[in-house]
């Protein structure tokens, strides 16, 4: 298992599921073409999504996008927003932010602008937690 994310310090009992989640998703991808939701009943499928604190529709997209990184760590340094701040004063805006960015759909956009050091100034042209980060800086 790789290093913990840095949410999960801040979230013991929560972080630790959502990553085994995702990387249960990464696991399982590889070895079926079909959806593993599929497989599941729809009551299991309501269970699961009410466990983890999602509607079913986002638990459906989280398996879609479960092989796109998750760029908000680089997105709060580039902002200069301190993330382990940021969990402690508003743990429920982080764990916002870490949901809408796992199913963005503009992580191309995303990546090539913090890579060219241009993510601070574009973010809200792309990003769908602009406002709340907008707020934040």
């Amino acid at each position: 298992m790789s290093a913990p994310a840095p949410f999960e310090k801040q979230y013991p009992s929560v972080g630790p599921l959502i990553v085994a989640v995702a990387d249960w998703f990464r696991k399982h991808r590889g070895h079926h073409a079909s959806s593993e939701l599929a497989d599941c009943t729809p009551h299991d499928v309501e269970r699961i999504a009410a466990d983890i604190g999602l509607t079913v529709a986002d638990l459906r997209k989280l398996e879609e996008m479960a092989d796109d990184p998750l760029l908000l760590y680089r997105m709060l340094t580039a902002l200069k927003i301190d993330e382990v701040e940021l969990a402690r004063a508003d743990p429920a805006a982080f764990r916002d932010l870490q949901r809408v960015c796992a199913m963005c759909d503009s992580k191309r956009r995303c990546d090539r602008e913090l890579q060219a050091g241009d993510a601070a100034a574009t973010f809200e042209a792309f990003c769908p937690n602009a406002l709340t980060l907008k707020s934040l800086t």
